[in-house]
C-alpha cells in the first residue's frame, strides 16, 4: 500500500473565541494514523497551555508534538501561541466522530485553528522529527523564516509533513515542491494553522519565505512517515533533544 494523506477538517474559531474547538464530523480511513494539527494563543491570559484532545467515539489521542507558548513582542508570559500534533489510530471500520481540542486546563477563552487529517500506509513508522518550536517576530507582510531541522535528511519515497502555525497572520506561502493539504484561519487572525507534506523531499529543513500578514508570532514542525515497521529509528530520544527552533531572517 502506497503511502496516503487525506485531509478530515479543518476549522477556526476566529470570529468568536471560546475554550475548546470541535472540528467538522468525520469518518477517518480505515487502519490509519489520524491526526489534529493545532494552533492556539490568546493574549488576554497569562494561563499555560496544557493540550487534551477528545472525541465522540473514546479515541485515544496521544501528544506528538507541542511546541513552547512563545508570547508577542511587549506581552506578558504565556500570551502567545503554541502549535501541537495529536495522534490516534483506527482499525478495520471506523465510526464517524468529531474530535475536540481543549488548549488549556482551567477555564479561559482562546484563538483556536486545528486541522484532521490521516495517514495510511502498511506498518507505519516514524522515522524522525524536528522539536516543535515557536518564535516571537516583529511585524511585516514579507516575514520570512526557517523551520527547526529534522536530525538527518529525510529519505526520497518516505511522507514528510509539515505544521506551520501563526498568530496575527494569514496562511503562509506554499513553499515550492510542497502540497498544501489544508489550511484553518483568516488573514490577520490571532492564530492559524496549515499543513504541507511531499514525498520526495531530501532535505532537513524548508524555507518559508512569506508567512501571511503582519506576523506576531510563528512556529513549525516537521515528521518524516515511512512504511514498513520493522525496528526504531537508531536514538528515538533525537525527537526530544533536537531544538533547532527557527531562524528569522
Amino acid at each position: 500500500m502506497a503511502l496516503g494523506i487525506t485531509n478530515r477538517s479543518a476549522v477556526t474559531n476566529q470570529a468568536t473565541a471560546s475554550q475548546t474547538l470541535a472540528s467538522g464530523s468525520y469518518t477517518p480511513s480505515a487502519d490509519a494514523w489520524v491526526f489534529k494539527a493545532g494552533a492556539a494563543s490568546n493574549n488576554f491570559h497569562t494561563t499555560v497551555q496544557a493540550w487534551t484532545v477528545t472525541d465522540t467515539v473514546s479515541s485515544v489521542w496521544t501528544q506528538q508534538a507541542l511546541s513552547n507558548q512563545a508570547d508577542y513582542a511587549g506581552a506578558g508570559p504565556n500570551q502567545g501561541l503554541r502549535i501541537g500534533l495529536f495522534k490516534t489510530t483506527t482499525a478495520g471500520s471506523p465510526a464517524a466522530r468529531v474530535a475536540t481540542l481543549d488548549p488549556y486546563t482551567a477555564a479561559q477563552l482562546a484563538m483556536i485553528s486545528t486541522i484532521d487529517f490521516d495517514v495510511t500506509g502498511t506498518s507505519l513508522t516514524v522515522v524522525q522529527e524536528s522539536t516543535a518550536e515557536a518564535h516571537t517576530e516583529g511585524g511585516g507582510n514579507t516575514e520570512s523564516m526557517t523551520t527547526g531541522a529534522l536530525p538527518g535528511a529525510a529519505t526520497n519515497g518516505n511522507l514528510v509533513v509539515m505544521v506551520i502555525g501563526g498568530a496575527d497572520s494569514g496562511p503562509p506561502t506554499t513553499p515550492s515542491g510542497w502540497t498544501l493539504l489544508a489550511s484553518a484561519g483568516t488573514a490577520g487572525a490571532w492564530s492559524n494553522v496549515a499543513v504541507f507534506y511531499r514525498t520526495d523531499f531530501t532535505g532537513v529543513d524548508v524555507a518559508i519565505t512569506d508567512l501571511g500578514s503582519d506576523i506576531g508570532v510563528a512556529g513549525s514542525y516537521l515528521i518524516e512517515i515511512a512504511e514498513g515497521g520493522g525496528p526504531p529509528p537508531a536514538n528515538p530520544k533525537l525527537r526530544g533533544v533536537i531544538r533547532s527552533g527557527l531562524t528569522w531572517r
